[in-house]
């Protein structure tokens, strides 16, 4: 069994752009705990004579030549915001 902290769940709260409330500490803490002991459990399981996955399938494969690309007017014609030739999109990461 791993001892999640609050920290560890602030970290990943402030990595994942997450507010937490902190009545629901507890609870947050004791479902991290169960994920990360699912997959203590998952890693343990020998599964040294388990062949690995093949697919039947042959991959597709083309060369790598640039071809015709599309029209910069054809291209941002749906965009919401754009300037000039490119996309303007919102910023998801603050900070930066």
């Amino acid at each position: 069994m791993s001892a999640i902290k609050d920290e560890d769940v602030l970290k990943i709260a402030k990595i994942a752009g997450l507010k937490i409330n902190h009545d629901h500490m507890k609870s947050i803490k004791s479902d991290l705990t169960a994920i990360i002991d699912f997959f203590e459990t998952i890693e343990s399981i020998d599964v040294s004579d388990i062949r690995g996955y093949e697919d039947p399938v042959t991959p597709f494969e083309r060369s790598d030549v640039a071809g015709k690309s599309l029209d910069i007017k054809m291209t941002l014609r749906n965009s919401p915001e754009k300037n000039k030739n490119s996309f303007i999109v919102p910023r998801i990461i603050k900070g930066s």
